[in-house]
């Protein structure tokens, strides 16, 4: 079985290491990246596992953001070149795990029956506290949403793995997809997305200026799409981005506390145990 995992990728320096890490050593076999033009040293980082030949390596310029095309790019590269059963679409924020605490990712692939050709799969946000930064995010930021929304106060959407096929599409975020041979998706119960999207105001900053600015240039994607990414450039244009990241998404040791002891919070060392292991 050949386990495919697709990225689209820019200034994720300080946890894009920890990313590939993990995935190679949960059972993908290769990674196709596409770098979107990072100036912070992760278009190096990843220059150094195309070397060894775990991934592939493309470029796009800092553009317009057009996500949805060049994931489909890769999603077709990964069928057409390299044979792929499963595909992931990842972002860097993003670990997909099997739910079995014993099991890898391709072994959890390997037992989904064979009519169910898309999944959906659920995610979990972790939240911003300060930082070390002597590990990795990933394993410093132990605590998560014991439910997670977006800005509008909906429950986030799944992202998608689904089985290699011919002329796929991907949409925007890597929420769902259509292909040839691809049915409609199953949310699936065996698998699951911790999700690190803010880690610090620094790399909050440049994830809003980043994103939000590709989708200011945006005149193929509606308005709704990338709503976060929007919201959070006008704050950031309106220089008003810092206020809200110390009010809502840095959680001090007291808000911590608080977020706890009324179970909105919950302590998860998962993440932290398998990247000792790695």
């Amino acid at each position: 079985m050949m386990l495919v995992l697709t990225l689209l990728v820019r200034d994720e320096v300080d946890i894009i290491k920890g990313m590939l890490d993990y995935h190679l050593a949960s059972g993908v076999d290769h990674i196709i990246i596409t770098d979107n033009g990072s100036t912070d040293g992760t278009y190096e980082i990843c220059k150094d596992y195309e070397i060894s030949n775990a991934i592939t390596l493309l470029t796009e310029s800092p553009s317009d953001f057009s996500q949805h095309r060049w994931v489909s790019r890769m999603a077709n590269l990964a069928h057409d070149k390299l044979h792929a059963d499963w595909i992931i679409h990842a972002d860097a924020d993003e670990l997909f795990l099997p739910v079995e605490l014993h099991h890898n990712l391709k072994e959890t692939l390997k037992k989904i029956p064979k009519n169910i050709s898309v999944l959906h799969v659920p995610r979990h946000d972790f939240v911003s506290i300060e930082l070390s930064m002597q590990n990795p995010p990933q394993v410093e930021m132990i605590y998560r949403k014991n439910t997670s929304l977006n800005i509008k106060g909906k429950p986030l959407t799944p992202k998608v793995i689904h089985r290699g096929s011919p002329n796929v599409i991907v949409t925007q975020g890597n929420h769902s997809v259509t292909g040839d041979n691809l049915g409609k998706p199953t949310l699936t119960k065996n698998l699951l997305v911790y999700h690190y999207p803010i880690r610090s105001y620094h790399q909050f900053y440049s994830k809003v200026s980043n994103g939000g600015s590709g989708y200011a240039r945006n005149k193929e994607l509606g308005p709704n799409m990338g709503f976060h990414k929007r919201y959070w450039y006008n704050l950031l244009t309106n220089n008003v981005l810092s206020e809200l990241y110390y009010k809502e998404y840095l959680f001090t040791p007291e808000k911590l506390e608080r977020a706890i002891k009324n179970n909105e919070i919950i302590e998860d060392r998962r993440i932290a145990y398998i990247f000792d292991a790695i």
